[in-house]
C-alpha cells in the first residue's frame, strides 16, 4: 500500500471570471470568485505522486511502457500456425521508494539467482518460478548490463525492455521450445563467451550479436519439426523451399522484432546490416540436419590446429559451435535439470506424433509414444549428437565449464542407461508373465477336455483319419445323428427335449459342472441357466459308421437303465437321412433293410 501525505489528497483549483466595462474598452476588471476546494480522484493522485517520486529516466520508461501505442505493437503475432496462443505478459508495479525501475524487477531470490549466471549450476527453472514466468527478460537485462553493452552502444533501456517483451510474446507455450529454453540457451552462451580463450578476442559487437542470436534462436517455434511442416504443406515450407524452414523463420522473426522495437535504430546502417548478417549465420547453424557438417569441420580444425581467433571468420565459426553446444546442452546439466528437460522434449516429440496420427500421416520414429521411451531417446541423443561435439569443443577450449559439462554428461548417460535396463527388464517380465498365463490357460483347457473325454469316453469316439477322408459327409447331418443317438441313450439332459426341431441338439453333459470346478478363476464359469441368443454346439469328433457300430456293440446293454428304449436299427436311423452318415457298403445294406421293414409293416 502506498502512503501518500494527506495534504496531497486535496488539490486546489481556482475558479474566476474576467469582466470589463463596455464604455471603457481599455479597462479590464478581474473578479476573484474565491477558493473552491475540489477533491480529485484518489487513484489519479497516487499515480501522480508515484511519478513525481521516480527519477526522470524511470518516469520516461514507465510512461512509454504504459502507452496505448506500445501495447498495440506488443500484440503483434507472427501467425506461424493458426490457433496457437501466446504467453501473457506479467504486470510488474514500479517501486515508489526512489530506487531504479530495473532494480525493482529483482526480488531477493531473483537477484541471488541472477548473480550465478556465470556458473554452470545455474537453474533456469528456479528463475522462472521466482520471476513469475519471465526468466528471459531478467536474463537479457542482466547480461546486457554485465557485458556493458548499454553504455558501449548507447542503448535505450526502454527499447531493450520492449525488445525483450516482444521476444517473450513470440515464444509459444510449447513443452520444450519456449521462453525457458531461450533463457537457458542464452545463459549457456554467456558461459562460453566469457571463457578466456574466446573473451579476449571478441569485440563488443560480436558479444552482443552472440547474445541476441541466443535469445531469438527459436523465436516463434511451432512445436513441430521441419518434416511435419513439409508433410502438411505449411506455408513456411513453401516460403523457404523446404530448406532449413524453422531456422530461416527464426532469424526473420528476430529481425522483425529488432525493427519493431527500434533497438538498433540509432546505429549506422552498415553496422545494422552486419548484425543481421551474422545473426542469420548463427541461427541457421542450429539446424540439426547440419550437425555432421559442423562436427566434421570442427574436428578437422582441431586436428590441424589452424584455428586463429584473431581472424573474424574463425571467431564467427567458434560462435556457431558455441551456440550449437548451448542449444543441446541439456544433457550436460545436473541430473535433476537434465531429467526435466528430457521429459519436456519427449513430450513435444510425442505431441507431434499424436498430431501425425490424427492427420493419418506416418508417425515419425522418435515421435511415437507407444514405441519409444525417454531413456532410449536420451541415450541415443547423447551417444550420437552431444558427446562427439562436446569432446571436440573441449579439445579446442579446455576449461572448467566444459569439464563440468562432460562429467555431468557421463553421469546422466549412466543414469539413463540404468533406467533403460530397468525398463527393459520390466518389459521382459511382463511379456514372460503374459506368455506363462497363455501357456497355463492352454494347459488348463487341455486338462479340462481330457477330463471330459475320460469321464465320457463312450460319447467321444476316436476315428481313423483314413476313414474320414474316404467318407466325406455333411457336418450338420453328422451332428444331428450323433445328438439323436446320445439323446436316446440318455447322455443328454432332458431339459433340452423342448428344443425346436429345426435347431441341432446341444449335447450337454450331466457332469459338466464338476469338470468346470477345477478351472482357474480367470476362466468364467458356464451356467446352464444362462440365456443365449443361439446355442453353440459342443466340440465333437467325426465318426465313421464302422466305429460307431463297434462302439455300440461293446456297451453292456443288459445293465438296468431308467427310461431306456430298446436298441435297434430303427433307433439308429439318421434324421433326416442316413446316407449322409457314411457312403460305404454297410450304409446301403442297412437302408435296404429298413425299407423292407417298412413294406412289411404296411
Amino acid at each position: 500500500m502506498v502512503s501518500v501525505p494527506y495534504d496531497l489528497l486535496l488539490m486546489l483549483q481556482r475558479r474566476g471570471a474576467i469582466s470589463f466595462d463596455k464604455t471603457d474598452k481599455q479597462a479590464v476588471y478581474v473578479r476573484q470568485l474565491g477558493d473552491v476546494r475540489i477533491q480529485a480522484s484518489r487513484q489519479d493522485i497516487i499515480h501522480q505522486y508515484i511519478l513525481n517520486s521516480l527519477q526522470p529516466s524511470d518516469r520516461k520508461c514507465l510512461q512509454n511502457l504504459s502507452s496505448p501505442s506500445y501495447r498495440t505493437r506488443c500484440g503483434s503475432r507472427f501467425l506461424t500456425l493458426g490457433g496457437m496462443k501466446r504467453r501473457k505478459r506479467c504486470r510488474t508495479n514500479p517501486g515508489v521508494d526512489g530506487q531504479s525501475l530495473v532494480d525493482d524487477f529483482y526480488t531477493s531470490s531473483t537477484s541471488c539467482l541472477l548473480d550465478r549466471t556465470s556458473d554452470w549450476s545455474f537453474d533456469v527453472f528456479q528463475l522462472n518460478h521466482s520471476s513469475n514466468g519471465r526468466p528471459l527478460l531478467h536474463v537479457v537485462l542482466k547480461l546486457f548490463q554485465q557485458h556493458n553493452l548499454m553504455d558501449h552502444f548507447n542503448l535505450d533501456i526502454v527499447k531493450l525492455m520492449k525488445f525483450a517483451n516482444l521476444v517473450e510474446e513470440g515464444y509459444h507455450q510449447n513443452p520444450y521450445h519456449n521462453v525457458i529454453h531461450a533463457a537457458d540457451v542464452t545463459q549457456a552462451m554467456h558461459c562460453y563467451i566469457t571463457q578466456e580463450k574466446i573473451a579476449r578476442h571478441l569485440s563488443p559487437l560480436e558479444t552482443m550479436i552472440a547474445l541476441v542470436a541466443a535469445i531469438t534462436h527459436d523465436l516463434d517455434h511451432p512445436g513441430v519439426n521441419q518434416a511435419f511442416l513439409i508433410a502438411t504443406s505449411n506455408h513456411l515450407a513453401s516460403l523457404y523451399k523446404n530448406n532449413s524452414v524453422l531456422e530461416n523463420h527464426h532469424w526473420r522473426s528476430a529481425v522483425g522484432v529488432l525493427l519493431e522495437s527500434g533497438l538498433f535504430d540509432h546505429l549506422p546502417m552498415a553496422v545494422r546490416n552486419n548484425i543481421i548478417k551474422q545473426m542469420k549465420s548463427l541461427i541457421l547453424a542450429t539446424d540439426m540436419t547440419r550437425q555432421q557438417e559442423f562436427y566434421t569441420r570442427l574436428k578437422t580444425h582441431v586436428l590441424s590446429g589452424d584455428l586463429d581467433m584473431s581472424r573474424s571468420e574463425h571467431r564467427h565459426f567458434i560462435l556457431q559451435i558455441a551456440l550449437k553446444c548451448a542449444d543441446i546442452s541439456n544433457p550436460c546439466r545436473s541430473w535433476a535439470t537434465c531429467k526435466m528437460w528430457s521429459n519436456r522434449v519427449c513430450d513435444e516429440f510425442f505431441q507431434q506424433g499424436d498430431y501425425e496420427r490424427k492427420l493419418s500421416l506416418p508417425v515419425t520414429n522418435l515421435c511415437d509414444r507407444f514405441t519409444n521411451k525417454v531413456s532410449s531417446i536420451q541415450t541415443g541423443f547423447i551417444d550420437f549428437v552431444v558427446e562427439p561435439l562436446f569432446k571436440e569443443f573441449s579439445k579446442f577450449m579446455p576449461c572448467a565449464v566444459l569439464t563440468e559439462q562432460l562429467n555431468n554428461m557421463y553421469t546422466n548417460r549412466r543414469n539413463w542407461e540404468t533406467i533403460l535396463k530397468e525398463e527393459q527388464l520390466l518389459t521382459n517380465n511382463v511379456a514372460l508373465t503374459k506368455q506363462l498365463d497363455i501357456n497355463s490357460n492352454i494347459e488348463d483347457t487341455a486338462a479340462t477336455w481330457a477330463c471330459l473325454s475320460d469321464s465320457d469316453s463312450d460319447v467321444y469316439v476316436s476315428c481313423d483319419d483314413s476313414e474320414v477322408d474316404e467318407a466325406p459327409c455333411d457336418i450338420t447331418d453328422i451332428h444331428c445323428d450323433i445328438a439323436l443317438v446320445a439323446e436316446r441313450m440318455d447322455w443328454v439332459d432332458n431339459s433340452a427335449s423342448d428344443r425346436r426341431p429345426s435347431l441341432p441338439a446341444l449335447p450337454t453333459l450331466l457332469n459338466r459342472q464338476e469338470a468346470y470346478n477345477g478351472r482357474r478363476e480367470s476362466f468364467p464359469l458356464i451356467h446352464d441357466n444362462r440365456r443365449t441368443a443361439l446355442p453353440q454346439p459342443e466340440p465333437y469328433r467325426a465318426l465313421s459308421f464302422d466305429r460307431l457300430v463297434e462302439t455300440l456293440t461293446c456297451i453292456d446293454w443288459h445293465l438296468p437303465r431308467e427310461k431306456k428304449s430298446s436298441l435297434n436299427l430303427d433307433n439308429l436311423r439318421a434324421e433326416p437321412r442316413l446316407s449322409t452318415l457314411s457312403p460305404n457298403i454297410q450304409t446301403s445294406l442297412i437302408t435296404n433293410y429298413l425299407a423292407s421293414e417298412e413294406l412289411l409293416s404296411k
